[in-house]
């Protein structure tokens, strides 16, 4: 759990520094002088980023500190930024690659059904006559696929002809499998 702790006293000071007004002016250093209260709150990071469906990947001195204790607290911040900022871009790429492995595009969805169809035949029944034949439909439905905009992949009809020949492709390889298993 990230938590953070923040001083109230200080944010309302920053904030309210001229006071504020309301039938009675008050000064907000009075204010936090005469409260006997504990200003700092602590809050939950995780759960209120959560909330706003954020998150964050928070890099702090100590942690480098952590991993390495010879450095001083500024030489340990510095590391910390440089690391900040260097990551920003592999993050971004991670996060496109988990997007695309976790929900995919129909295009990708089609691409991937080709490429598992295109190993499928080249791995046991390469020597197989008709394996060459599918083997170039694969490359025909990969062409149109990678032709097609994204949004022609929001078409019914465009996408179940492509499925469809898939389909196929896929059954008669599932039958030539099948057939191996059952002789060897």
């Amino acid at each position: 759990m990230t938590t953070i702790t923040i001083n109230l006293a200080e944010i309302l000071e920053s904030r309210l520094r001229h006071g504020f007004s309301v039938p009675v002016t008050i000064d907000v250093g009075d204010l936090i002088d005469y409260a006997d209260d504990d200003w700092d709150e602590t809050i939950d990071l995780d759960a209120y980023l959560a909330g706003r469906h954020e998150a964050a990947i928070i890099f702090s001195a100590k942690d480098v500190q952590m991993l390495r204790p010879h450095l001083t607290d500024t030489q340990a911040w510095e590391v910390a930024e440089v690391t900040r900022d260097q990551t920003r871009d592999v993050v971004h790429d991670f996060m496109s690659d988990v997007a695309d492995m976790n929900y995919p595009t129909t295009k990708q969805e089609l691409l991937r059904r080709v490429w598992n169809g295109k190993v499928s035949l080249t791995k046991p029944f390469v020597e197989r006559e008709e394996a060459s034949g599918f083997l170039q439909q694969l490359q025909i439905i990969e062409r149109l696929i990678e032709k097609f905009p994204e949004d022609a992949m929001a078409n019914p009809a465009i996408v179940g002809s492509i499925a469809a020949m898939l389909d196929d492709i896929e059954r008669v390889v599932a039958g030539w499998s099948n057939t191996e298993k059952q002789e060897g």
